[in-house]
């Protein structure tokens, strides 16, 4: 690839916006790359080589200029505007082909990923509502699954967001020229959401074993607690730390950001890349701050992936162990209920799914972190993209599950699920009202005895 800095002089309108200078200036330029200078719409006068002037055809041209500004006789204002811009040429369409989504991609960012989000907000809105509607599932196991929702709304939300948009506009990698000004903010947001809610996700997991655990094999204990203060001061820290430690991946994706971006792409000459704009938005940031604030993050989610890991396996294991002990009163106190084992077992699988699905995120952020801090490891371009795209497909495949495996798995959630999206009356108990005549009469010593 060519980088070139652009620095010209724009024979123009006065009320000539940037964005149209940055066509302007990357017509003229692609002409040039592309060989195609005597069919250009765009005409130039070199006086210096590094400093060329250029103007629209269709407009007048800059004949002898006396002064800095000039007006045609339409009472149109022109004048000499000063423009530089950051253009990127590929030599060739190996290269070109990196920036292009594939048919592959596009149907993957444009179709399937948005079905499963949809299906995933879809069944957590059911769960909220069927928790709303149904006052008997409003317990702390379900208000740590209440958060473990919001938590993957939260990654349903922001994943894959902007590669929906790039598939369905330009179809160009990278590009954020769809948000305009606001491409720096709503890409920050978007990260930060996706990360907050990634982090959360592994921390209610690890809470939801070691409720069930401290449920089931400290029955006692358990019950003469205060949960629902336990389980809000203990959501809240979940929380408060979540955001807390992400401010790192913001930084980081605010730097990566602040740059002047690429807005121009010269394109081979092959047809297929007749459709494709150059003028785009491109952002590239080498700053060795940002790289320093990766690779802390990185480290910082395998610590944190891999201490709930741990913790999980760890209370899982004693939760089997107390299940399966025998009760050394004999059939006076019996121990954990039918329904007890089904909710452990539907956590405990709702737990596997969720580590699985976050471990290869795990070994790529230790792989990545490793490739930074040491040059005997690296990895190719392709792996990565093919590690990120299994990646994304996970996140949003346990985001768009956990509602449902929890939902299916337990008996008393399909009938609550009926019961909160049933629109019929419940059916009233039939009493016998009995007059009060025909009640007898107490005698006042029987009063005085009760």
């Amino acid at each position: 690839m060519w980088w070139y800095y652009a620095n010209v002089t724009v024979y123009a309108q006065a009320a000539t916006s940037l964005a149209q200078l940055d066509i302007l200036v990357c017509t003229f330029f692609t002409c040039v790359f592309q060989n195609h200078s005597d069919n250009c719409s765009v005409a130039y006068s070199p006086p210096l080589m590094d400093h060329p002037l250029i103007w629209d055809e269709t407009g007048p041209p800059p004949w002898a200029l006396m002064k800095e500004s000039f007006d045609v006789p339409s009472n149109e204002r022109y004048k000499l505007l000063n423009h530089s811009l950051r253009i990127v040429a590929f030599k060739n369409p190996a290269e070109a082909d990196q920036f292009v989504y594939s048919n592959t991609r596009t149907v993957l960012y444009g179709f399937v990923l948005p079905v499963l989000k949809l299906l995933g907000i879809l069944s957590i809105l059911s769960f909220f509502f069927t928790l709303c509607r149904v006052a008997s599932m409003r317990k702390v196991t379900n208000f740590y699954l209440t958060n473990l929702a919001v938590a993957d709304l939260m990654v349903l939300i922001s994943a894959s967001t902007h590669q929906q948009c790039v598939a369905l506009t330009t179809q160009i990698d990278l590009d954020v020229s769809y948000l305009g000004n606001s491409a720096q903010a709503v890409l920050t947001l978007l990260m930060y959401t996706w990360d907050v809610g990634v982090i959360s996700s592994i921390a209610f997991v690890t809470l939801l074993s070691y409720d069930r655990y401290f449920a089931i094999c400290h029955p006692f204990q358990h019950r003469n607690l205060n949960l629902k203060r336990r389980a809000i001061r203990a959501a809240v820290c979940i929380w408060f730390l979540s955001f807390f430690m992400n401010l790192i991946a913001f930084f980081c994706q605010f730097l990566a950001l602040n740059v002047p971006p690429i807005k121009c792409l010269v394109w081979p000459t092959e047809e297929k890349y007749k459709h494709l704009s150059g003028n785009v938005q491109l952002f590239f940031n080498d700053d060795e701050t940002m790289h320093t604030l990766n690779l802390v993050g990185n480290y910082m989610f395998f610590c944190v992936f891999m201490l709930s890991l741990i913790l999980t396996v760890t209370f899982n294991m004693l939760l089997i162990k107390g299940l399966h002990a025998p009760n050394p009163t004999g059939d006076q106190i019996r121990g954990p209920s039918k329904h007890l084992r089904r909710v452990t077992l539907i956590l405990g699988i709702n737990t596997a799914v969720v580590f699985v699905c976050f471990l290869p995120q795990a070994i790529l952020a230790l792989i990545a972190s490793l490739s930074q801090s040491r040059e005997e490891v690296n990895v190719s371009d392709d792996v990565k993209w093919g590690s990120n795209l299994m990646i994304l497909c996970l996140r949003v495949i346990n985001s768009s599950i956990n509602s449902v495996l929890f939902n299916a798995g337990s008996g008393r959630y399909r009938k609550a699920f009926k019961q909160a999206f049933c629109c019929r009356k419940r059916q009233q108990v039939p009493t016998n009202n009995i007059p009060l005549q025909t009640l007898p009469r107490t005698d006042p010593a029987d009063r005085i005895r009760s």
